[in-house]
């Protein structure tokens, strides 16, 4: 994030990089990890060159059709329609499952 930051400068908003702390305690949790589920091989390699031994990482890709999602409808009964920025009025949402 913070190579993209320092790239394009105008779309980092009010990012800031984590501290220190955050990431001790990250290590921590990766170290005492018996296992580590990632959905691609990108994220595989984003751990590896993140220090995680690469015996601790497996990829189980996420199970959808790309179409299917794509051709879904909102919850409010009209289509899917994604902003061109995503902003503090219409942020971008992330489900992250087993997290805090």
């Amino acid at each position: 994030m913070a190579e993209e930051a320092a790239r394009v400068p105008q779309l980092v908003g009010d990012w800031h990089p984590a501290p220190p702390e955050y990431w001790a305690f990250w290590r921590e949790e990766c170290k005492l990890a018996d296992r580590i589920v990632v959905n691609s091989e990108w994220s595989r390699e984003g751990l590896i060159r993140g220090g995680v031994p690469a015996e601790k990482i497996s990829i189980i890709p996420l199970a959808y059709e790309g179409a299917e999602i794509r051709n879904q409808k909102s919850e409010v009964g009209g289509a899917r329609v994604y902003p061109k920025r995503f902003t503090a009025d219409r942020p971008l949402r992330v489900l992250i499952p087993g997290s805090d």
